[in-house]
């Protein structure tokens, strides 16, 4: 779990050299730890990591501790601070390859749009996530793009949505991965909110 891991994040990095680049990546990694456990600190640990993945050049990386700066002022409700992550996030994985890091980027950048209310743009961006997570078989990140997506069309009036978010809870089930509770509470509020059908959201 977190707690554990965050533990190990931190007893390596007391062991690791300051002048090797793959301190950042373990500053990333507790930084992630944090922002899931939502403690204090995680936005000093993933500045640090962005600093330095910019600094060496990798934009992918750096984006993904952009995005998680985001989720982490997110969780607090701080929403400008969360979405002037994003943007920073955005503009630094357009050029890059496909890779793990941009498609979580673009994952938590759709979610976070959902969540604001901007559907179309939240649909469209999922599903440049989606390609890359689907090509790189990276079942966690196609089961988060699945459920956002799905919301943001069965929030705009497209019933099939449900099974984007069905599909995300399949992948989530199979893989069992902590996705399951969001698409199994998403698909509760889609069928009580929107089809109105309660015995099934129960």
């Amino acid at each position: 779990g977190f707690p554990a891991a965050e533990r190990f994040y931190e007893a390596a990095l007391d062991l690791w050299p300051d002048d090797d680049a793959e301190r950042f990546q373990l500053l990333l990694r507790l930084g992630t730890s944090r922002v899931y456990l939502r403690e204090a600190g995680a936005e000093d640990v993933l500045g640090e990591a962005r600093d330095g993945f910019l600094e060496v050049g990798d934009n992918a990386s750096a984006a993904e501790a952009e995005v998680l700066l985001g989720a982490f002022y997110g969780n607090q409700g701080l929403r400008d601070f969360e979405h002037e992550h994003n943007e920073r996030a955005s503009a630094l994985v357009a050029d890059v390859p496909p890779s793990r890091s941009k498609a979580l980027t673009l994952t938590h950048i759709a979610a976070s749009l959902m969540m604001a209310g901007r559907y179309e743009d939240g649909i469209r961006i999922g599903y440049e996530g989606l390609e890359i997570a689907a090509d790189l078989g990276l079942e966690d990140l196609k089961a988060h793009a699945l459920n956002s997506i799905g919301i943001s069309r069965i929030t705009l009036g497209d019933a099939a949505g449900i099974e984007d978010v069905e599909r995300a809870l399949a992948i989530a089930l199979e893989k069992n991965l902590p996705e399951a509770a969001r698409a199994h509470g998403n698909l509760a509020e889609m069928f009580s909110n929107y089809l109105g059908d309660l015995p099934r959201a129960f």
